[in-house]
């Protein structure tokens, strides 16, 4: 799949920055993403940093990865444009799925 695949999910993604952004029911409205390794497959290093990769070409080729990468630079972005306290958490998760038979994660798949 192509990135433009993913178009309304990064659309509505911005739209749940800008929202979380305008919230007046705390002082700094906090806005998590669920990114993923995917955005860091291609990095040169060894050591992947804990910090929004500044090149599309670190990311593994698949729309998918493209995608998860947007939105973190879009949650770094967000963090300056927004302002009043807001803040974007992005964090890489490895796996985030089961197998349904049991509600186990398969040991071949750790």
């Amino acid at each position: 799949m192509s990135v433009d695949s993913f178009r309304s999910v990064l659309e509505g993604t911005v739209h749940l920055m800008n929202l979380a952004g305008q919230s007046t029911g705390c002082r700094s409205p906090r806005f998590v993403f669920s990114s993923s390794i995917s955005v860091a497959l291609n990095t040169p290093s060894a050591n992947i940093p804990e910090a929004i990769l500044p090149h599309l070409d670190h990311t593994h080729e698949l729309g998918y990865a493209h995608s998860k990468w947007i939105v973190e630079n879009l949650c770094q972005d967000a963090t300056t444009r927004i302002g009043g306290g807001f803040q974007a958490v992005v964090m890489r998760i490895g796996q985030m799925s089961k197998m349904i038979s049991t509600g186990f994660l398969s040991m071949l798949q750790v």
